[in-house]
């Protein structure tokens, strides 16, 4: 049994406080490139240099892909022994949780996910095709092709969320006491490029239409369907693609990601059960042609950690 409580948010003087060991803890953080922490090996002279810039914490993803390389076979030697590295500096780890998505993409999902796409169907942003081309930007003609899974899928969450709960299961084994892991992200940037919202069939275009009777329609088209200024007390709704685009848009992406992001609340109830927070989500907020950030400092496989936001 952990002589402390688990990582968690406190209110001290009317301010969210993340503790750690029961002690108030700030993260001095670096956040590493995407791949670098599936080699400990490579991440040594990351950690020194982590040491030489005076962190405490390194956000280091940890991929679907690494621990389930099988359906149903997990391996967590690569995330045991980069908390082992931690440990030898006395630094702490917040782990990255790259899921069904990183940066609305799927690369990282494991191989008997990217190869069904029948269970595991991917989302359309032209009808009918699972691969199409995105516009990075308006001054490049040339079209990018992308492919992502659907967030409609519900065998991808349901195996997304099986192999989050048995990650969650073993940092709970091996670090509940001592805590070196502060916390866990859930997922990384979810959402949708080169479209506003999936076109293929069963997507959102046929909840609007629905008549209100599914969940999606109830929370999000019914509160939000006077956008092109019709009257909710005649019950006018929008009437095509374009105007339903335009609304995703003027909301900033937050709804569509609200949605996209179902994974969320069924991926942080398994992180509770298993003793382990806080855990929070990163969501990609990037309009057609835009960066949805940019982290200025770089060096060395570092990269700062900024807008890191939690959630209880």
């Amino acid at each position: 049994m952990s002589k402390h409580t688990i990582p968690h948010i406190s209110q001290i003087n009317g301010q969210p406080v993340l503790m750690v060991g029961d002690k108030p803890f700030i993260l001095l953080a670096g956040e590493v490139h995407n791949s670098d922490s599936s080699s400990p090996a490579y991440m040594e002279k990351i950690w020194a240099i982590a040491d030489e810039l005076g962190m405490n914490t390194l956000l280091l993803p940890v991929t679907w892909e690494m621990i389930e390389p099988e359906e149903g076979h997990f391996d967590f030697s690569v995330p045991k022994a980069l908390i082992d590295q931690a440990r030898e500096r006395d630094m702490h780890i917040v782990f990255l949780w790259f899921g069904s998505w990183k940066n609305a993409e799927c690369m990282y999902a494991p191989a008997y996910v990217k190869t069904d796409l029948v269970r595991f169907p991917r989302a359309q942003i032209e009808k009918g095709k699972n691969k199409a081309g995105r516009e990075i930007s308006p001054a490049i003609p040339v079209k990018a092709p992308y492919t992502t899974l659907s967030y409609l899928g519900e065998e991808t969450m349901k195996a997304d969320a099986r192999a989050f709960a048995a990650w969650m299961g073993f940092l709970r084994d091996y670090d509940g006491e001592r805590q070196t892991v502060a916390a866990v992200q859930v997922e990384n940037e979810t959402g949708l490029l080169g479209a506003a919202r999936e076109v293929s069939d069963g997507c959102c275009r046929c909840a609007f239409f629905c008549g209100g009777s599914c969940r999606f329609c109830r929370l999000y088209a019914q509160p939000h369907r006077n956008y092109d200024g019709g009257d909710p007390e005649r019950g006018d709704t929008w009437t095509g693609g374009r105007q339903l685009d335009r609304g995703f848009r003027r909301r900033g992406g937050r709804d569509l990601l609200r949605v996209s992001c179902g994974t969320f609340c069924q991926h942080g109830g398994r992180g509770r059960k298993s003793g382990l927070s806080p855990a929070y989500d990163g969501q990609l907020l990037a309009g057609q042609g835009r960066r949805a950030g940019k982290l200025s400092h770089r060096r060395a496989g570092l990269q700062d950690a900024r807008g890191l936001g939690f959630l209880r």
